[in-house]
């Protein structure tokens, strides 16, 4: 028994030793491409190779890729290849657009912060996506994108509903006050909501936060009078 569970305990390290190996290789090769790396910070035209390796990997942290044509299907690849996915960050990265979400979404289930923020190409098709398929979101900034409200009501309507805290939306010129009150009707956890700079936003929001959340619930609110 006890040659067995240390035999056991051997190849456990032993893996543990493999992933570890491996994510030293991922790491030093996408520096070596000039790519800073948290756990997982490929550039696009790595992203198909980054791919094959990445199974373990729990966060995909972008950067501002402009255009390049390859990167959505880098990211289809990365969302079918790393279904432990729990953090994705492509913030201003210009070519990713709802096919590359929405493949996230559907395959990367255990999501649980994503940030968009100025990915001109997401519209309502990511959010929505999001809140059918990733019950365990909390943190979702998808500021300055082109979502409407039909995209928010998707999203905070969805099965992450319950567990979101915290939402970035400013800076979305598409969104009403019904996109607010939407988040504060059905997201009774929330205590971060951002809204500032969305210039059909009016007063009705801020009447609205005082009657439907409890005092001190909120930690960060800003938003825009026009």
């Amino acid at each position: 028994m006890l040659e067995a569970l240390s035999k056991s305990s051997s190849i456990h390290e032993e893996k543990k030793q493999n992933q570890g190996f491996r994510s030293r290789i991922l790491e030093n090769y996408f520096q070596d491409k000039g790519c800073k790396c948290t756990e997982a910070a490929p550039p696009s035209q790595h992203l198909l190779n980054f791919a094959i390796y990445c199974h373990f990997f729990t966060a995909l942290l972008g950067q501002d890729h402009g255009t390049r044509p390859k990167y959505q299907h880098g990211l289809k690849a990365i969302a079918s290849s790393c279904p432990h996915l729990s953090e994705v960050c492509l913030r201003r990265c210009q070519n990713v657009s709802d096919e590359g979400i929405v493949a996230l979404a559907q395959q990367c289930r255990l999501l649980q912060i994503i940030n968009i923020s100025g990915c001109l190409g997401v519209t309502d098709a990511s959010l929505q996506a999001l809140g059918k398929n990733c019950k365990f979101l909390h943190s979702v900034d998808f500021s300055a994108t082109k979502v409407s409200d039909a995209g928010v009501i998707g999203l905070v309507n969805g099965v992450c509903s319950h567990n979101l805290k915290e939402i970035h939306m400013d800076r979305c010129v598409n969104l009403t006050d019904e996109a607010v009150e939407s988040v504060l009707i059905f997201c009774p956890h929330i205590f971060i909501l951002l809204f500032h700079g969305c210039p059909l936003i009016t007063d009705r929001s801020r009447e609205a936060l005082q009657q439907l959340v409890c005092p001190n619930q909120m930690k960060q609110v800003t938003w825009t009078v026009y």
